[in-house]
């Protein structure tokens, strides 16, 4: 129940492409997604016998350079392709079967497709020197809709909105949690923009399209959420006069997780090389276009209470 209601939310996403903004440093930012999205859950082409990679496309992972640097890992060919957000438990009985070997994927696909029972988990995506990151819904500056009671002030009056990512589960099921919903607040979904990158979204609500968006921005030591990280990228120094008017806990970046019965010669190999490539400048450039990070650490079991809270208010 908790997978099909959380893939029914997503169903309504299935015509985005997904990704998070990075605020510092060049060139790790937000950037759009260099793929078109596939409608299919499973690639026609994997095949057994031949070492697979999989990238979630809300991690704006890039599948040629995820291949080239896994191929380089391993000393040998890997074959990389792209998955919508949406197909967790496909991706899951991907890896049961062995016709997955390794996948960059979000914490709620991991969550959501029950992932974190079948494969191990190998690092964490670190940016903006954390390793994690909470949702946000935000106003642009003098927006008199600055907090969760102007919210509630607003019920029954109808309010454009746009999204970044997958951000909207979480957001939503933090009004849930605090007593709100769309449908009380008459959220009316603003259309009509490319959903490729987080420009979109950003620039719609500082110039008025839209009077509230969804995005992300990054988790320090768990203190309260102060700049939209998503749009620094679009927006500058102007992303820091944007009003955070709800955030979710802390959500983990984007894992890389392999299949359990992988040999442990591999893990290894695939671990130490991630964490290997913030050390020199190549690195960097890998981590920036394979993975939009600019590093690879852990997160502990805890650190995903967030992604099973949000899981669990859907069901």
């Amino acid at each position: 129940m908790r997978v099909f209601a959380l893939t029914s939310l997503l169903l309504g996403l299935a015509a985005c492409t997904t990704g998070f903004g990075i605020a510092l440093p060049e060139p790790l930012y937000a950037k759009p997604s260099p793929i078109p999205m596939p409608m299919a859950c499973a690639p026609s082409d994997l095949a057994q016998g031949t070492r697979t990679a999989v990238v979630v496309q809300s991690t704006l992972g890039e599948p040629t350079a995820v291949a080239r640097f896994l191929s380089q890992a391993l000393a040998t060919p890997v074959r990389a392709h792209p998955m919508p957000e949406r197909c967790g438990k496909d991706l899951a009985q991907l890896f049961v079967q062995g016709r997955v070997d390794v996948a960059y994927v979000s914490a709620l696909t991991y969550v959501g497709g029950e992932l974190d029972r079948k494969v191990h988990r190998l690092a964490t995506a670190i940016r903006g020197g954390e390793p994690t990151h909470r949702a946000v819904l935000f106003s642009a500056a003098g927006s008199p809709l600055r907090s969760l009671e102007d919210l509630r002030a607003s019920r029954g009056t109808s309010v454009t909105w746009t999204l970044q990512t997958t951000e909207q589960v979480f957001i939503e099921a933090e009004l849930r949690s605090r007593g709100l919903s769309w449908r009380e607040i008459n959220l009316e979904l603003f259309r009509g923009r490319s959903w490729n990158g987080p420009e979109p979204w950003c620039n719609d609500v500082v110039q008025g399209r839209a009077q509230l968006g969804a995005s992300w921005a990054v988790d320090h030591d768990g203190q309260p959420a102060k700049v939209v990280t998503g749009c620094v990228h679009a927006l500058g120094a102007q992303a820091e006069k944007l009003q955070i008017v709800v955030a979710s806990g802390p959500i983990p970046n984007d894992l890389v997780v392999v299949r359990a019965d992988l040999p442990d010669a591999e893990k290894t190999a695939i671990s130490s090389a991630l964490r290997r490539l913030a050390d020199n400048k190549n690195g960097r450039t890998i981590l920036a276009e394979a993975f939009n990070a600019e590093n690879f650490g852990d997160v502990d079991e805890a650190t995903f209470g967030t992604v099973r809270e949000t899981l669990a208010a859907f069901e």
